[in-house]
């Protein structure tokens, strides 16, 4: 015989010894066992009647409270967000500034930083960098000069990651 547990999403044979085993066990049968062990495979929480939920919506998420849940904080959430922000190449950089009608824009800002020894640093970023990373001081700061919001940014980044 096959038992399923809810509280542990998991299946026991009756043919085997456990040393604890849940409270919660309920007799399945084989074709219950399979079905239930494939939704548990597909990111479904099977319950104890062997109806399961909708597919878990990201791997961050947990069955709590009788629904999927995500518990990292926004701060969790936005770095595991710009994580998946690669680097620019210059080319898409200036590609995506064109598309939006800042590519102007943004040199003639830089042109107009006052301090000359920041201007100068923006200018080489700008000019010689080979690659843009989202989170670097220098985008930080362009995208301040033009008055871009950081989900702007995030927004133009993605788009230009497919250049």
């Amino acid at each position: 015989m096959i038992y399923f547990s809810e509280k542990q999403q998991s299946f026991y044979d009756s043919n085997l010894t456990y040393t604890e085993q849940p409270d919660d066990l309920v007799n399945i049968t084989e074709e219950q066992h399979s079905e239930a062990l494939e939704k548990i495979n597909d990111g479904h929480y099977v319950f104890s009647d062997m109806t399961y939920s909708e597919q878990k919506p990201t791997p961050y998420h947990v069955w709590q409270d009788k629904k999927w849940q995500d518990l990292r904080t926004d701060a969790e959430k936005r770095q595991q967000f710009l994580q998946t922000l690669t680097p620019l190449t210059q080319r898409q950089f200036k590609l995506i500034l064109l598309k939006y009608d800042l590519l102007t824009a943004i040199e003639q800002q830089i042109n107009a930083i006052k301090d000359t020894k920041t201007q100068a640093q923006i200018k080489i970023e700008y000019d010689y960098a080979t690659t843009f990373e989202r989170e670097s001081e220098t985008i930080v700061y362009m995208s301040g000069l033009i008055g871009l919001s950081s989900d702007q940014v995030d927004t133009m980044w993605q788009q230009a990651m497919a250049l």
